[in-house]
């Protein structure tokens, strides 16, 4: 930034984001968003996003938006906390890294019921944002202290065990050559490999999942349903168990969730699409 310039990052409907100097001036700042501007601050970073303060009521586009099948519009928010990128010969491609406390392991269980969109939602939306590069693949990523095991093992390699990425990597050979793909991606095994056509089939599911989601939200839906999966309590954490009224001791019980691997996702998200009941389960 120079002394009367500001350097933006310009964000269109339907384009990918693209780097801007404008004159340090309201005037400027508003012919970009083209009328009055407001400002928000959604971050700890000395980062503001200035938009048209009357967009939405003068009918502009929306920028990131959900459409649900009754037609109505929502916005979901999120932050990245890291996408790594790299050319390969003249394709671009990206990963998306999430970082985790104490890490977690990307499961389909989970993502079928709705309990982890998080990770798809994020590439759904640099899809939506970037037609110029294409995904890698998308982690979990612990960190903090460790407990590293006591073995012969050199150090580096406990610690490289110990912060592994956990997710799903598109199985590429282009992509491993350029070193998308590791050290540190879940390939132990192959087990978090997938085609292109798989990997899409998690971010298309997640984002439908979504609007089922919003959708029943919005229709009122607020159904006392807690799930339990493996070992987990749903309820140790929630900041609504007061108000709720689920009480084991009344003979409240939660969902028992069973787990899924990769097949038994995929098959039965086809299985749905086929049946015509997407996004029941």
């Amino acid at each position: 930034m120079s002394d009367n310039h500001l350097t933006i990052l310009v964000v269109e409907p339907g384009k990918p984001p693209y780097p801007r100097q404008i004159p340090d001036t309201l005037q400027a700042m508003q012919e970009i968003v083209g009328g009055d501007i407001d400002a928000t601050y959604p971050y700890e970073d000395p980062v503001a996003l200035i938009f048209n303060s009357s967009g939405k009521f003068a009918g502009l586009q929306p920028n990131r938006l959900l459409r649900l099948e009754n037609g109505a519009v929502y916005q979901l928010s999120g932050r990245i906390d890291r996408v790594d990128t790299a050319q390969v010969d003249a394709a671009a491609y990206y990963r998306v890294v999430d970082y985790k406390q104490g890490g977690q392991a990307f499961d389909y269980a989970q993502l079928y019921h709705g309990l982890r969109l998080q990770l798809p939602l994020y590439v759904a939306a640099l899809e939506a944002a970037n037609t110029l590069a294409s995904p890698a693949g998308m982690y979990y990523m612990p960190v903090g202290d460790p407990a590293l095991p006591e073995e012969e093992a050199p150090l580096t390699e406990r610690l490289q065990a110990a912060f592994r990425l956990q997710g799903l990597t598109l199985s590429d050979p282009v992509l491993e050559a350029a070193g998308m793909l590791g050290p540190g991606a879940d390939m132990g095994r192959g087990k978090g490999l997938v085609s292109r056509d798989e990997f899409q089939a998690v971010v298309d599911f997640s984002v439908a999942k979504a609007k089922d989601t919003l959708g029943r939200i919005m229709e009122g839906g607020a159904a006392v349903s807690p799930a339990r999966y493996k070992q987990s309590d749903p309820c140790k954490a929630c900041r609504y168990k007061g108000i709720c009224a689920f009480d084991p001791q009344l003979g409240c019980r939660a969902r028992g969730l069973g787990s899924m691997n990769k097949d038994a996702f995929l098959s039965a998200i086809g299985k749905k699409q086929e049946d015509g009941h997407e996004l029941d389960g």
